[in-house]
């Protein structure tokens, strides 16, 4: 089979997880690129889970699922609110911006 005769079963656009080049680049451009876009797939994952923006975890359960340590993770989480990519609403819940 060629790779231009690949045929997607259902419809894969509604369930993909994408994030613009802008904003890959803007957490490629930080310290901690690695770790900073793994939680930001994770959280754009929670997105999709949750079918909202506004998406209610805690730390020790994204710490838990991404398999990271409270150091890596608050670095990483920093990171995305320096870049303006998430904020803190209120206890438990991440607000994920869609740029």
């Amino acid at each position: 089979m060629k790779s231009t005769d690949l045929v997607f079963t259902g419809d894969i656009f509604d369930k993909g997880i994408g994030i613009t080049k802008q904003t890959v680049a803007r957490i490629l451009e930080s310290d901690n690129a690695y770790d900073a876009m793994a939680l930001y797939m994770f959280y754009c994952h929670a997105v999709k889970c949750q079918e909202t923006t506004s998406i209610k975890c805690t730390a020790e359960s994204v710490m838990k699922s991404c398999k990271v340590g409270k150091v890596r993770f608050q670095r990483a989480k920093e990171t995305l609110k320096s870049l303006g990519l998430i904020e803190d609403q209120k206890p438990k819940l991440i607000k994920v911006s869609r740029n």
